[in-house]
């Protein structure tokens, strides 16, 4: 006969491993939970990129007749890095139909940082008379490149005392843009914001 003492354990063994499982089962549907919400967590994680953003100030430039073969006073376009990271500046250059009418200067370097403004400074030179048109083009690393300001200026015929030589008494005037402004007992052809500052 068996020993009643051993079959009592044996079913109170195949009890406790029956208990057992029952109570693990819970369990596995809970991390299969949690791991769709960390999918669902991930898609939809804002995007931290960041990225330089182009602003050029004013779009056009439009210079006032001007003297052919003399030059205009300066005028000036601000671009500005507005967005979050560095502008790489590949290239500023004046380009279109009459682009060697028009000259620019900058100092806007190889890069921007996030923020900042740097300076374009364009002259009116025309080469023939009437309406001349150009853009002064800036490639970088932008959306968008490249950023483009419109140029244009009327040149005309005649002549004209050209700026820092001294007035004339008579014909040819100051070029343009220019007006007499007095050093002691003489006068010289000077921007004409000038003539309020003496």
């Amino acid at each position: 006969m068996s020993d009643p003492t051993k079959s009592f354990l044996r079913v109170l063994v195949g009890m406790s491993l029956i208990s057992a499982l029952a109570l693990s089962e819970p369990n596995t549907p809970l991390a299969k939970s949690s791991s769709a919400d960390n999918v669902g967590d991930a898609s939809t994680a804002p995007s931290d990129k960041k990225a330089p953003t182009v602003q050029v100030s004013p779009t056009s430039l439009s210079f006032a007749s001007q003297v052919i073969g003399t030059k205009s006073a300066v005028k000036t376009v601000m671009l500005t890095n507005a967005g979050t990271a560095k502008l790489r500046i590949t290239a500023i250059a004046i380009s279109g139909t009459n682009a060697a009418d028009f000259t620019q200067t900058h100092n806007c370097g190889r890069a921007l940082a996030a923020g900042k403004t740097c300076l374009i400074n364009l002259r009116f030179e025309p080469t023939g008379s009437g309406t001349r048109t150009a853009a002064v083009n800036i490639t970088d690393n932008a959306e968008g490149s490249p950023q483009s300001v419109a140029l244009s200026g009327t040149g005309v015929g005649g002549q004209c005392t050209p700026q820092g030589r001294e007035c004339p008494p008579q014909f040819p005037p100051c070029c343009p843009g220019l007006g007499c402004v007095a050093e002691g007992n003489r006068a010289f052809c000077e921007p004409e914001a000038d003539r309020f500052d003496k």
